[in-house]
């Protein structure tokens, strides 16, 4: 394992504090460490055990600055907390904006814009003074909780790469967000197939073959560029968890199959089951939609 997997990440979260410790060094981030890299808490905090995190419900604004340091040094489940904080606030903030401030309803299921302002009256209080600046962290937050192996973060990097999912504030003032993006969401993306995460299948798959449904533009094709093999391998992949195998999927894989020789099906059927077995143990039409994924 390359000593230098971390230092990309220690870069990226000094974009979002002037008080995280940053490890010295350069190169890129191997992805495919992240989930082991998890432990390194315990080497960078000391040999004794890293003291609590906040109280969860601690407003935001209150533990920002401790979550921020002890993420920056490493701290696996400071990264996520801090994470998961920041989105959860971004959500509100965006609701707040979209519908006016959150009021109890008598039957707050009533419509979906009731839902969402009953979340974001929930997280009132963690979000109190939370706003534009913070949010402006959320993508270097991201990327190290995602870097330290936590999988929702792995999803919502990877599903940032949608231009029209929320993706990316403030990039133009911070463009090497896009080069940390397409440096790592790949790794990254194969680290969450390895770990059996249908999401990310599904995106993988459309970044390879080039399409963007429901999206102005696919960043995460950027990264892995337009290939119809990789494109068939994922679908292929997709159809070996349908409770459906025969259904849509299947016309996909047929119609797919005309750009790739033989050859390249019968090793793309290989690799599919073989990761099929190794990584994924529930179907696919079971795992929740992608794109509440960060709430976007």
């Amino acid at each position: 394992m390359k000593r230098q997997s971390l230092d990309r990440l220690f870069r990226a979260v000094a974009t979002i504090t002037s008080v995280a410790a940053v490890m010295p060094g350069s190169g890129d981030f191997p992805a495919h460490a992240a989930a082991s890299e998890k432990s390194q808490a315990a080497i960078v905090m000391g040999q004794g055990a890293a003291k609590p995190l906040p109280v969860p419900g601690t407003p935001l604004k209150q533990a920002i600055a401790e979550l921020k340091a002890r993420a920056g040094a490493g701290e696996a489940a400071a990264a996520s907390r801090l994470f998961e904080d920041l989105k959860t606030c971004e959500e509100s903030w965006r609701i707040e904006h979209i519908y006016g401030k959150p009021t109890k309803a008598a039957n707050p299921a009533v419509t979906l814009a009731q839902q969402r302002l009953s979340f974001a009256q929930a997280n009132a209080a963690l979000c109190a003074g939370v706003g534009e600046a913070e949010f402006s962290e959320i993508v270097p937050t991201t990327l190290l909780a995602a870097g330290l192996g936590d999988q929702r973060a792995i999803d919502c990097y990877v599903a940032r790469g949608f231009l029209g999912s929320g993706l990316m504030t403030g990039v133009l003032t911070h463009p090497v967000w896009l080069s940390d993006y397409k440096k790592n969401v790949v790794e990254l993306a194969e680290v969450a197939v390895r770990k059996g995460d249908w999401n990310v299948v599904r995106r993988l798959q459309q970044a390879y073959s080039g399409k963007t449904p429901g999206f102005d533009i696919n960043l995460l094709n950027e990264a892995t560029g337009t290939d119809p093999v990789q494109a068939y391998r994922y679908l292929k992949l997709q159809q070996l968890g349908s409770n459906d195998p025969n259904g849509e999927t299947a016309q996909k894989l047929a119609d797919a199959a005309s750009a790739i020789g033989p050859e390249d099906q019968r090793k793309a059927h290989a690799w599919a089951e073989q990761t099929y077995q190794h990584y994924f143990h529930t179907a696919m039409e079971r795992t929740a939609p992608d794109v509440m994924t960060c709430g976007i």
